[in-house]
């Protein structure tokens, strides 16, 4: 009964709660979403696809987009409803959208890899549902967002495969970039990503040096096996297709205009920022601050800790780091075309939503509090937590403490952090002594300091002969201050 009430925890009901609503709005909304310009592109390389699959009609090899990712089109093509043009592409833009919603779902479940037991899992999925750039796209978009969840479920797999290497788990990752290749030929990154990270495991000492070669070799075989499967373009020659499709990969043949900055601009000429400034104009601002705070947070770190870069705590970090870093320092070095906007690259975005769910915890804003009250004189979490609990200041104890105390839910009489009996000052004391207990959160020993350093002074029982406005009692340097609460 313990194990079903920790399973039907209260977070776990609100994100099925979230899920459903989402689903059920999804599915109420599908409607009013149009058809995109290359909509009916990706419905003839579908339906080409299909066709050689169920009866080998040779007409897919004259298709001139025939290497774009044909796996998402086939399903697509196969749960379409074909009754009428316009419940055709009703029933293709309702999938469209499940397929968005699984990426939700993958993304909470990474993030509660990453941040077990806590909100923040339902706060990041909650970022990427209420992204304006994406959402509408989620219904009609059949490449860059069946492509963004294959790579969050990849990304999941692989945190699972780095938690506990397995032949099972390593499937899975060749399974899922397989398949994100089969949606678009960049998820190629993905082979020198996870290369990285075993060779990360591996001066961690966390995998010996046998085992990475043979997953290594296992890895690839997998996933060029599963991608020739899924690419039946491939299968006629396979060595023209592959080489041919790689060389449409790298030089795309875009060459229509791209509005930028007021001016028109050849796909292969963009400068270096158009992809951050794109993504900057379409991403809220409270995203960017959360973003730029988390990715901060991350580089303050490193450079204060080289070595925590080989960290088992720091794999989720150094996961989101190259997640973005790879994909985007190639466009910007290679000077890859791009148009529409940015949406070739929203399958970064979510690792830009991992930093900014770490950007948005509470102990990174716990140092901004910090700052503020340092900065701007203004009540610190000591000073919060010491009137909540009916405490006065002393005037040599120190006007702002940091971290431990700004998490008020645990500063009040009472609470689950809290232990009765002590000392204080030195001296014993019959009232209860609060003692936090904070589990590792940094701060710790500051936070001892705010409540020792004499900050229950007025509500220490006198000592026989005096009382608190009387002076320094024996023994006692210090002046007795008495004080208003």
């Amino acid at each position: 009964m313990e194990g079903i009430r920790r399973f039907l925890g209260v977070q776990r009901l609100a994100f099925a709660l979230f899920a459903g609503v989402l689903l059920v709005t999804g599915w109420r909304i599908v409607d009013d979403y149009g058809i995109g310009w290359d909509e009916p592109v990706q419905l003839e390389i579908g339906l080409a696809n299909y066709r050689y699959l169920v009866r080998a009609d040779p007409a897919l090899w004259d298709l001139k987009d025939r290497h774009y990712g044909p796996l998402f089109e086939i399903f697509l093509v196969r749960m379409m409803d074909q009754s009428s043009p316009r419940a055709m592409y009703i029933s293709r833009h309702f999938w469209n959208f499940a397929a968005f919603w699984a990426g939700v779902v993958g993304f909470y479940l990474l993030l509660r890899s990453m941040y077990p037991r806590r909100w923040l899992p339902l706060f990041g999925a909650a970022l990427l549902v209420f992204s304006p750039r994406l959402f509408a796209d989620a219904f009609y978009n059949s490449k860059d967002i069946p492509f963004l969840v294959m790579i969050v479920w990849t990304m999941l797999a692989l945190s699972f495969f780095l938690r506990q290497p397995s032949l099972i788990r390593l499937l899975l990752v060749s399974l899922s970039t397989a398949a994100s290749m089969a949606i678009r030929l960049p998820g190629v990154f993905l082979l020198a990503l996870v290369a990285l990270m075993i060779v990360r495991e591996v001066l961690a000492g966390r995998l010996s040096l046998r085992r990475a070669v043979e997953f290594s070799i296992l890895y690839l075989f997998f996933t060029a096996g599963l991608v020739f499967l899924f690419y039946p373009v491939f299968w006629h020659d396979p060595i023209g297709e592959i080489r041919q499709a790689f060389e449409i990969l790298f030089n795309f043949p875009h060459f229509a205009s791209v509005l930028y900055l007021g001016h028109f601009l050849s796909p292969q000429e963009l400068p270096w920022h158009y992809l951050p400034v794109w993504i900057g104009i379409t991403t809220p601002i409270p995203y960017q601050v959360l973003m730029l705070a988390g990715i901060g947070r991350a580089v303050r770190d490193w450079f204060s800790r080289p070595k925590s870069l080989l960290a088992a705590e720091q794999t989720p970090c150094i996961l989101s780091a190259l997640w973005l870093g790879l994909p985007a320092g190639a466009v910007i070095l290679l000077g890859s075309p791009m148009y529409d906007g940015w949406r070739q690259m929203f399958f970064i975005y979510p690792a830009l939503l991992i930093f900014a769910v770490g950007g948005g915890d509470s102990a990174w804003f716990t140092d901004v509090r910090r700052l503020a009250a340092d900065v701007f004189h203004l009540p610190g979490p000591a000073d919060l937590c010491h009137r909540r609990l009916g405490v006065a200041h002393r005037a040599d104890s120190p006007a702002v403490q940091p971290a431990p105390c700004g998490w008020l839910a645990e500063c009040g009489p009472g609470g689950r952090n809290f232990t009765a009996g002590g000392v204080v000052d030195g001296r014993p004391s019959s009232l209860p002594k609060p003692v936090f207990q904070p589990a590792g959160r940094p701060g710790y020993a500051n936070g001892q300091n705010a409540l020792r350093h004499g900050l229950l002074g007025t509500d220490l029982p006198p000592r026989s002969g005096s009382h608190p406005g009387a002076g320094p009692a024996s023994g006692d340097p210090r002046p007795r201050r008495q004080f208003s609460r």
